[in-house]
């Protein structure tokens, strides 16, 4: 979120069903054979330290961090189809890709923001596995400038006169470090916050109040039980269709989302409404049916009412957010709905950034997690979903579906790629690599004395326009 604000990227989102648009390059075109995109650059843009912004930058974060494999780079998965990035003049770059890649301007809007060539071109890659004096201090191109920060507990950003989107008009930006929901909530009630992300069960304390107001907004973001494929039990895939039968997705919306999502089916939301396929296999809640899967692939149910096959018990752990009420009540749901099937689950309530680390460690030793994906606006999934790829948490893996991502990713002809998408989908639904549970909104909670906010496609493109919002005094 922070990272947002302090830096751009090339390329950045607009609102649901928008194209890209560009961010530091103004306009860029692709070359007959689709193997070159020419990227126009913005001139004068500034660094926070007063230094231009040049093709150098973009030159130096591709070439040198970005297919740097000494340099850890989480993203660097969406880019395995860029070969090098060449300086044609001081503004203006050709990205050289191995084939061709229409999905290549979208990846550069996530999460890939330019950096430095000034403040950081003579590191060596040892330098970035540790770097504490650019953390300390990081220069970007961003609306607002790094002014404190205070481990555990505040980062304080400042305004950036010569921002090349137009002077901001708040003075400054602090993001808060409070992992508590109910703390956050709290601070948000008396003032102390202007806004955050609730949940639907704390609506109810927000009526009436009018110093605070609430939008609800279309979400590119959903939530799945993340079942790891390469550890018993769920390196059986009818374990795992049986525990998606076995999920009363309607209830948990209702009961602890207030009505407030849609059912989950497939890895592609509603959002990208040219891709998703809403006919994908479903799972609608039967725990009959569940029971038949489980009893037809050998897991028989004991004395105490909990199956097992050649001697070991259908148990695991299922881990939750700590901080979030909303996800420890699902957790319980779907712990007493599982249990009539048959299955033992232990639930274990931790930190949520201490989890994502030990889900994205390879191996991982978490064996099912309640977590989320945040999606970009294309359909382009091989990040979250193919072999080995750096989100891919499920450990989830198919070389028909590895090879679907590929051909996608490479394919120009939109009505082609709808077409692949949506088999991708087939075939993800059916493998049931994770317990898709809903298509969440984003009911986003801030103050009434902030003006010249608006949502877009998920909260963090949001945090990138603070550049238009005031405050008043």
């Amino acid at each position: 979120m922070v990272n947002r604000v302090l830096f751009n990227n090339l390329t950045t989102y607009g609102d649901p069903g928008q194209k890209v648009v560009g961010d530091l390059a103004e306009s860029w075109t692709v070359a007959e054979d689709g193997l070159s995109w020419t990227f126009n650059l913005r001139k004068n843009v500034k660094w926070h330290d007063g230094t231009a912004f040049t093709a150098d930058d973009v030159i130096f974060t591709i070439n040198k961090v970005w297919l740097n494999p000494e340099i850890s780079f989480p993203q660097r998965s969406n880019f395995t189809m860029l070969v090098r990035a060449e300086k044609l003049d001081d503004y203006s770059v050709k990205l050289i890709t191995t084939d061709p890649s229409p999905v290549l301007p979208v990846l550069l809007g996530y999460l890939a923001p330019i950096l430095p060539v000034h403040s950081l071109g003579d590191w060596t890659p040892e330098q970035f596995t540790q770097p504490a004096a650019f953390a300390k201090r990081p220069i970007g191109t961003g609306p607002f400038r790094f002014a404190e920060f205070v481990p555990g507990s505040y980062v304080r950003l400042a305004r950036f006169d010569d921002f090349f989107g137009g002077k901001p008009q708040l003075d400054a930006v602090t993001f808060k470090v409070m992992p508590d929901l109910e703390q956050q909530f709290a601070q948000l009630q008396s003032g102390q916050l202007d806004w955050m992300l609730i949940e639907p069960y704390q609506m109810d304390a927000l009526k009436g109040n009018p110093k605070l107001r609430v939008n609800e907004v279309l979400s590119n973001t959903y939530f799945f039980v993340s079942l790891n494929n390469q550890v018993f039990p769920f390196n059986d895939k009818q374990v795992r269709q049986a525990l998606a039968y076995a999920t009363d997705r309607r209830s948990i919306i209702d009961s602890s989302l207030y009505g407030m999502a849609e059912p989950a089916a497939s890895p592609i939301t509603p959002v990208l409404a040219k891709y998703h396929n809403g006919s994908v296999k479903r799972y609608d809640f039967d725990l009959a049916r569940a029971a038949q899967i489980l009893d037809d692939a050998g897991w028989k149910v004991g004395a105490r009412g909990i199956r097992s096959k050649d001697g070991k018990p259908l148990k695991f752990v299922l881990e939750v957010d700590a901080g979030n009420m909303t996800r420890q009540q699902i957790a319980l749901i779907l712990q007493d709905t599982w249990k009539k099937l048959g299955v033992d689950v232990t639930l274990k309530a931790g930190d949520f950034g201490a989890l994502v680390q030990r889900l994205r460690a390879k191996p991982s030793d978490v064996q099912a997690a309640i977590t989320w994906y945040i999606t970009a606006p294309d359909p382009d999934i091989i990040t979250y979903y193919g072999t080995d790829r750096s989100l891919n948490i499920a450990k989830y893996s198919n070389p028909q579906t590895d090879a679907l991502l590929e051909k996608g990713r490479l394919t120009v002809d939109e009505g082609e790629r709808i077409h692949i998408y949506q088999r991708v989908q087939e075939i993800i639904a059916d493998d049931a690599p994770v317990i898709f549970l809903y298509y969440a909104h984003d009911i986003e909670c801030l103050s009434s004395a902030i003006h010249g906010w608006s949502p877009t496609l998920g909260y963090r493109y949001s945090l990138g326009e603070l550049a238009d919002v005031r405050r008043d005094r």
